[in-house]
């Protein structure tokens, strides 16, 4: 019997891990901040989201909720800051609870089961081009 070997070699060029999705009207309150932050977009291990100030130095921890169109998704998600590009903070969610990885992953796929469903309708293939 083989056995089997696997490695994995981390790689600083990729930037992003997991699909990422935009979610209109997706919001981010972060604890000990008044004023919500849009979400430009998530995936199942982090999220992007809009900080023109720059309040949130990479490396901290923050707490967070979301809410999509007023209405609370997720609540006490913990998030590290991991970079700063234009106006937008990347963070990646660290311990979690199975309840919010379940409904994180939920709303992720909701949202690329929506997006296939709408570009079948439109003719066009998952990769925007025309279905020849």
């Amino acid at each position: 019997m083989n056995e089997l070997e696997f490695t994995y070699l981390f790689e600083s060029a990729i930037k992003r891990k997991g699909f990422r999705t935009k979610v209109p009207g997706l919001m981010a309150m972060v604890h000990g901040h008044e004023t919500p932050f849009p979400v430009h977009d998530i995936s199942a291990g982090g999220l992007c989201m809009k900080d023109a100030d720059g309040l949130f130095a990479l490396d901290s921890t923050v707490v967070l909720d979301l809410s999509l169109l007023g209405k609370p998704l997720l609540r006490d998600m913990n998030a590290k800051v991991s970079r700063h590009q234009s106006e937008l903070a990347g963070l990646y969610f660290v311990e979690l609870t199975q309840r919010q990885e379940e409904r994180l992953d939920k709303l992720v796929l909701e949202v690329q089961k929506h997006a296939i469903s709408k570009s079948k309708t439109n003719g066009l293939s998952i990769d925007g081009n025309e279905k020849t």
